[in-house]
């Protein structure tokens, strides 16, 4: 499915693919997203949040903090 997104936007938006490295999380790398799956500290993740257009993924941390900086989130 998250391939099929990136894929249809394919250089109209960035995508970048967030995420913890824990066996129970699964984050197949997508083709055409930077890949900062295990990457990013707290700070740089709001960050990063904080200056995107959007979110999108299931209900996670990610969504409440989205929400935190009024940035639209799609589950």
């Amino acid at each position: 499915l998250w391939q099929k997104v990136v894929d249809h936007f394919r250089g109209r938006v960035t995508f970048v693919q967030i995420g913890e490295v824990n066996p129970s999380h699964l984050h197949p790398p997508l083709d055409g997203a930077l890949n900062l799956v295990g990457k990013t500290t707290t700070r740089e993740l709001f960050r990063l949040v904080r200056y995107a257009t959007a979110g999108t993924g299931p209900v996670t941390f990610l969504h409440h903090v989205s929400a935190a900086f009024g940035v639209p989130y799609v589950c």
